[in-house]
């Protein structure tokens, strides 16, 4: 079953974050060797990273994502993968892993956790990295925080948006479970409500934890996309991992 099937048509009009494409792309213009992408969705991050013209393995356990990423790409140095990166098995190590998009959180187990984590080290090459971007735990102990909502102007696919999410926490067993709703105010008048999505978050201490029981050493802990360090209570983690 492809959980995020019903996500696919509407990911690309509310995901609309670019902070981070720099940050990566950087970081796959510095490697030396094929690069993996995990979480690749429908190529925020792929898209910009083909330009370089490395070999990229962009992977993801969606087909229906991963059919919209193929739709924008035609570098022949993309190869598209169906995998998941909490049972990584493939025939090939890497220069270099990238997990952004909060794809880490996807993990909800221990055991999970920890095969993600041991996947990756088992993937890369001697010396090369791992960076991945989670959010921290919650600012505050509210376990279902106010709904939100933003407007997001009409293009060629969609009118005016209305989209809303909101979360449920569950502060014993680490977990949010994220609801969206999406409204187009004019045009087709069309409506979207997509099944809620299931995550965990990181602590500091877990995230350095869970890397070295991998054999990968924490090189940098950043809070932003601009190379700000990491500091407890910041919305962003940013790890850079390093298998020595």
């Amino acid at each position: 079953m492809d959980q995020f099937a019903d996500i696919a048509e509407t990911y690309d009009w509310t995901e609309q974050s670019t902070d981070d494409i720099p940050f990566f792309v950087d970081l796959v213009r510095q490697a030396e060797g094929p690069i993996l992408e995990l979480g690749a969705g429908t190529g925020r991050i792929t898209v910009p990273v083909a330009e370089l013209g490395k070999p990229v393995t962009a992977l993801d356990v969606s087909e229906s994502m991963l059919s919209r990423a193929k739709g924008k790409v035609t570098s022949q140095s993309i190869t598209f993968q169906i995998g998941d990166f909490r049972a990584l098995s493939l025939d090939r190590k890497f220069g270099l892993i990238l997990a952004p998009g909060r794809v880490f959180e996807h993990a909800l187990s221990d055991a999970e956790r920890q095969s993600a984590f041991s996947g990756c080290a088992r993937h890369l090459k001697q010396s090369s990295l791992l960076a991945l971007h989670v959010w921290g735990p919650p600012s505050d102990t509210n376990p279902t925080p106010q709904e939100k909502t933003t407007s997001i102007g009409p293009t060629d696919q969609h009118g005016t948006l209305l989209f809303s999410w909101r979360e449920e926490r569950d502060f014993r067993t680490e977990m949010r479970k994220h609801y969206f709703r999406i409204q187009e105010t004019d045009g087709q008048k069309r409506a979207w409500s997509h099944d809620p999505i299931e995550v965990r978050w990181y602590t500091a201490d877990a995230l350095d934890t869970l890397g070295q029981a991998a054999g990968l050493t924490v090189c940098n802990r950043f809070r932003d996309f601009h190379g700000g360090p990491y500091e407890p209570g910041a919305l962003n983690m940013i790890w850079v991992y390093r298998k020595e």
